[in-house]
């Protein structure tokens, strides 16, 4: 079956109140769901953002772009404009980003409205070739050297073996 989208959520361990860390969190999700919708040779033309805050109550935001991307950067700009769309400033606990309307992007339009996306698609391909070789953290946004999140937070990067789901019998 083809893959109809890519996700990639966290639930935080303490209530999130400023922009800052939010942003910081939802950077973090955005690394890792790139990242994996680049391993499987992808590009999205939809993102979702979901939050829950600390009663449980959760909504999301979607927007479809005018051309489907892969790129980090391109995609966390999104996914800031949508958080800023639906947050009334509540505690967050748990925070989500899904990308779905999948398409092959070994062919892609240019955009005008992007015109950094070519150069994005280079740093993006380099930035993980060295996680893949080196390990995940070994390149990392300067924003989290010293802010206790993980650079790359929830989901499992680069087909790896889920051991949670291995059989022991």
């Amino acid at each position: 079956l083809p893959i109809k989208g890519i996700g990639n959520s966290t639930t935080i361990a303490f209530d999130v109140t400023d922009k800052k860390t939010a942003c910081m969190v939802l950077l973090s999700l955005t690394e890792t769901v790139a990242m994996r919708l680049r391993d499987v040779k992808k590009c999205a033309y939809v993102i979702s953002v979901s939050l829950k805050d600390n009663t449980f109550k959760s909504y999301s935001h979607q927007k479809k772009l005018d051309v489907p991307t892969d790129s980090t950067n391109i995609i966390y700009k999104k996914v800031q404009e949508l958080f800023d769309e639906m947050w009334k400033g509540e505690p967050i606990r748990h925070m989500g980003i899904h990308l779905s309307g999948l398409y092959s992007n070994d062919f892609y339009q240019l955009s005008l409205l992007e015109p950094d996306s070519e150069k994005y698609k280079y740093l993006d391909k380099a930035i993980d070739r060295i996680r893949l070789k080196y390990g995940p953290n070994s390149v990392m946004r300067s924003c989290f050297l010293h802010s206790g999140l993980k650079p790359l937070m929830g989901g499992v990067l680069y087909n790896t073996d889920y051991p949670m789901m291995s059989s022991i019998l």
